[in-house]
């Protein structure tokens, strides 16, 4: 854990910013990963990431924190698992 500062000085934020992000992160925790992100099994998506950028496949299964998607390289089909924020929608 640490404390955000600015130089020596501890960062202050307003009682009601705070309660928001408690209220957020409350609300996130009660939500299915499916509730969470736009994928679902069966979703056209095209990669966004350095590797591999703008290959298409379709998404196979979610997680918290990967998609496993198919996608077809070099004439095989290939199944490959990818953080959300480097995939789009198609």
């Amino acid at each position: 854990a640490f404390v955000l500062s600015f130089g020596c000085q501890p960062a202050v934020l307003k009682d009601e910013v705070l309660a928001t992000i408690r209220d957020f992160e409350c609300r996130c925790r009660l939500l299915d990963v499916h509730q969470l992100s736009p994928f679902r099994a069966g979703a056209k998506v095209r990669l966004t990431g350095e590797d591999l950028f703008g290959i298409e496949g379709f998404v196979t299964s979610v997680s918290n924190k990967r998609v496993s998607i198919l996608i077809e390289l070099l004439g095989d089909y290939r199944k490959m698992s990818v953080k959300h924020n480097q995939l789009e929608l198609v």
